[in-house]
């Protein structure tokens, strides 16, 4: 099958002028293909996506859908849905924009559910930004994330250890026990909290020598 122009790109072909204008089909469904998916058959086909009967929550789906598909598309590299990506996709085109990721099966080939529990909802979220990726599982996960503090300080641990006998950090210097997390505002503030705490004078603008 010879390579055809992408509907997730700004393609001048008849099929991505179409979905561009979204119409409803005799029905009233708004039904556009957008992106590729691999049949059982290896064949690469377009999918179509059935986004409801409301034109404005069509549209609002739609653009969700080709957000979602451009992201994918950067993950894997490849002009194609993965079967994860269009099981999401899929649900936005029914309405559910919040994607609730679900534990890590035991049998799953994960070495340490509990521990990587916590990684793939962060892995999912850097893949792909434009969703509201919650954990199905709220318990397990802050008692995956507070694996993942004990593993990072270890981890800051060692290297610190082998920075130190590089001649790289000096011996009176140590590196933080933890990462911190959030927005780079955050981070300003969360330093400025850890300087006045730790490097002020109680009481006072000044250093501590």
């Amino acid at each position: 099958m010879g390579a055809m122009t992408p509907l997730s790109d700004t393609g001048t072909g008849p099929m991505a002028a179409r979905n561009r204008d979204l119409r409803p089909d005799p029905q009233g469904r708004y039904r556009p293909y957008l992106g590729w998916k691999r049949g059982d058959d290896g064949v690469r086909r377009q999918h179509r996506f059935n986004l409801g009967t409301d034109k404005k929550e069509a549209g609002r789906r739609f653009a969700k859908i080709r957000e979602l598909y451009d992201e994918n598309c950067l993950v894997i590299k490849e002009d194609l849905w993965s079967p994860l990506a269009l099981s999401y996709a899929e649900k936005i085109a029914r309405g559910e924009y919040r994607i609730a990721y679900p534990p890590l099966p035991p049998d799953g080939g994960f070495a340490d559910p509990l521990l990587e529990y916590a990684q793939m909802v962060h892995t999912m979220r850097g893949w792909f930004p434009s969703l509201e990726v919650v954990p199905a599982d709220p318990a397990l996960y802050s008692e995956s994330n507070k694996l993942n503090e004990k593993l990072t300080s270890e981890k800051i641990r060692g290297l610190q250890g082998e920075l130190k006998e590089l001649g790289v950090l000096p011996p009176d210097r140590s590196l933080p026990e933890k990462l911190i997390s959030g927005t780079l505002h955050e981070a300003f503030d969360d330093y400025e909290a850890e300087i006045r705490s730790n490097s002020l004078k109680p009481g006072s603008s000044d250093l501590t020598p």
